[in-house]
């Protein structure tokens, strides 16, 4: 927060890591479908899931030929909208320095 602060950046807010799954033929239709499926739950484009997945997250090979999970770091007010905060909060805590 505090670099933020210095260079004039705002911040989103507290972030909280989820994994949404994919499959499908082969891995790439797979991570298609599990970007497509994470743009969906969580109302965002296709582009910024895959700018999200890059930056802070990841895209894990489950089981060849096609099943990934995708990670990301989601914004805490978002996961509460959803309805899914509480169990996040269960797996990873509270965000610290908030």
């Amino acid at each position: 927060m505090a670099l933020a602060m210095e260079h004039g950046t705002k911040l989103e807010g507290p972030v909280l890591p989820i994994q949404v799954l994919g499959s499908g033929p082969f891995i790439n239709a797979a991570v298609d479908n599990g970007v497509e499926r994470a743009a969906k739950l969580l109302g965002m484009s296709v582009d910024e899931v895959k700018n999200r997945t890059t930056i802070s997250g990841a895209v894990e090979i489950g089981r060849p030929p096609g099943f990934v999970q995708i990670n990301l770091l989601v914004p805490h007010d978002r996961l509460e909208r959803l309805g899914i905060l509480h169990l996040v909060e269960a797996a990873y805590g509270e965000p610290q320095g908030w």
